[in-house]
C-alpha cells in the first residue's frame, strides 16, 4: 500500500515499455492488425485512467509506442471512436465495468 507518486506505475511501466521498445520491427508494424503487444488490467477506472497518464509521461518523449485507456462506465462508441484514431495502440490500459 505504497502512497501515490511512489513509482508503483513506473517499476512495471519502465520495464514494459523496453520490452516493447526491443521486439523487433516486424511485430511491432502488425499492431494495428493483429492487436496490441501488452494489456495492463487494472481494478478501477480511476485508477486505469492514472496509469495511462503516467503511460504517456513515460512516452512523450519517443514515437514508436502509443498507449491508450479503455475503461467501463464510459460511452463505448467513443472510446471505440478515439481508439480507431490512435490507429494501433501497442499499450492497452484496461477496467472492467458497466457500459
Amino acid at each position: 500500500i505504497a502512497e501515490t507518486g511512489s513509482g508503483k506505475t513506473v517499476a512495471f511501466g519502465l520495464p514494459l515499455c523496453h520490452y516493447v521498445l526491443t521486439l523487433p520491427e516486424e511485430i511491432k508494424d502488425r499492431v494495428a492488425d493483429q492487436g496490441p503487444l501488452a494489456i495492463v488490467l487494472a481494478p478501477t477506472r480511476e485508477l486505469a485512467l492514472q496509469i495511462d497518464v503516467e503511460f504517456q509521461k513515460l512516452l512523450s518523449r519517443q514515437k514508436q509506442i502509443k498507449s491508450f485507456a479503455i475503461v467501463g462506465g464510459q460511452e463505448i462508441l467513443r472510446q471505440a471512436q478515439e481508439l480507431r484514431q490512435v490507429l494501433g495502440p501497442e499499450l492497452l490500459i484496461i477496467t472492467p465495468g458497466p457500459t
